[in-house]
């Protein structure tokens, strides 16, 4: 599903989950064969990247031209653009402020909402992740050690680790937090400022990195960690202040795959996984939620005061949705007969995709508003009171008064 997005309140694009990158760059020198426990994590965390992919993945090919094409067509009459994230030819998008940045395999593209390019960046990335907060992009590549700091107009500032990249994370200062493989050790991280002068870095000889999360204040880094022991894996949040050598935070999870890290407005994180979700404080205090069984279907995370996570009955189509707020208290659970097929929040409501239409709820859960799709849509996008319906070739805009939802339309 395409974000969905309210045009008051931009936020940032779900990000994809991920797991690290095991394969090492064809500069470095031949290294003896790993040992037994290495390959058997490579191979956890290969699984675990297709497990994320899985849960992200977008249906239909959308060749970039025709999209190309629609995003300019719309002109001065909209200013809001599907985001195909996962179609043939566009591999990511997030939105800078009010425009909307497009990533394939050679250039990273952002138009402003009246459709005007103003930024056309290429790259010789190999496997690149792109990422947005504060209306700054960081672009980097998990085949390499190269990443780019960016505005909606211009690259500010790019730089080379000696290592593949394995996650990445920016700040609304600028800052960026970097993960790369290391010598001497697994994985290692480094926080940069915005002028590119290091501000922490950390290293770890038993666990790979596969999430990071930058404080705001420049002051802190969480990292998601992935380990492996007797043959078992495990997952590890580990929070610095820097400044201190010791974690402020440092909390082991057995036998659990934990892939995803999200930021809480009033403090702490939320840690999400293949099995279950877990709220941490900045105390260190938990709180775990496990999936009863269920699939994760989809995630998404707005501006770190609202999260909703999507799951789905093993085996059966139907879907239950949680809702956390700023503190990672669970606010809301709603079950749905059907499966939502995709999830966005921001502005505080949250929007469900379904085959036919595109639901608007509040934080509480509520049913607000329905809007009925047109036949063969695959994607939508909703800013304010127009959605933007994404077929096979083209992009259909129409205007709506949101009719009030009914319970009978979820039957």
């Amino acid at each position: 599903m395409a974000t969905l997005t309210e045009e008051k309140k931009p936020f940032r694009v779900m990000r994809t989950l991920r797991s690290p990158q095991q394969d090492p760059s064809a500069k470095r020198k031949k290294r003896r064969r790993p040992p037994r426990w290495l390959l058997i994590l490579a191979g956890a965390l290969v699984l675990a990247g297709m497990v994320a992919a899985s849960v992200l993945a977008a249906a239909g090919p959308v060749g970039r031209s025709n999209l190309t094409d629609s995003l300019r067509s719309l002109g001065r009459r909209g200013g809001a653009f599907p985001l195909p994230s996962g179609r043939a030819g566009i591999l990511a998008a997030a939105q800078p402020g009010n425009s909307v940045a497009l990533l394939s395999r050679t250039v990273l593209e952002v138009y402003a909402n009246s459709g005007v390019q103003t930024l056309h960046q290429l790259h010789n990335y190999g496997s690149p992740v792109l990422r947005e907060r504060g209306g700054r992009l960081l672009l980097f590549d998990r085949d390499s050690g190269q990443y780019a700091l960016l505005s909606k107009t211009a690259e500010l500032r790019s730089g080379v680790l000696p290592q593949n990249l394995l996650a990445g994370d920016l700040n609304r200062r600028g800052s960026v937090a970097l993960a790369s493989l290391a010598d001497g050790a697994l994985s290692e991280a480094v926080a940069l400022d915005r002028e590119g002068k290091e501000l922490f870095s950390w290293s770890s000889k038993k666990e790979y990195i596969a999430d990071l999360s930058l404080g705001d204040d420049d002051g802190s880094l969480a990292l998601l960690l992935t380990g492996t022991e007797q043959a078992g894996l495990y997952s590890r949040l580990v929070a610095f202040t820097f400044g201190r050598e010791e974690p402020t935070v440092d909390l082991r999870y057995d036998h659990t795959w934990l892939l995803r890290l999200e930021p809480l407005a009033q403090g702490g994180w939320i840690a999400v996984g293949e099995e279950m979700l877990t709220v941490i404080g900045k105390d260190g205090k938990k709180q775990d939620f496990s999936y009863d069984g269920r699939t994760l279907d989809g995630v998404s995370a707005w501006e770190g005061k609202l999260l909703a996570v999507l799951l789905r009955d093993w085996g059966r189509d139907r879907s239950l949705l949680r809702l956390y707020g700023p503190d990672g208290v669970l606010l809301q659970e709603q079950a749905f007969p059907q499966r939502v097929l995709g999830i966005s929040c921001a502005g505080g409501k949250v929007h469900l995709r379904l085959e036919d239409r595109v639901l608007r709820l509040g934080r509480d859960g509520v049913f607000l508003q329905s809007q009925p799709l047109p036949a063969g849509t695959q994607d939508v996008l909703v800013a304010g009171r127009t959605v933007y319906a994404l077929t096979v070739n083209e992009v259909e805009k129409f205007r709506t008064d949101w009719t009030e939802a009914e319970a009978a339309t979820l039957g």
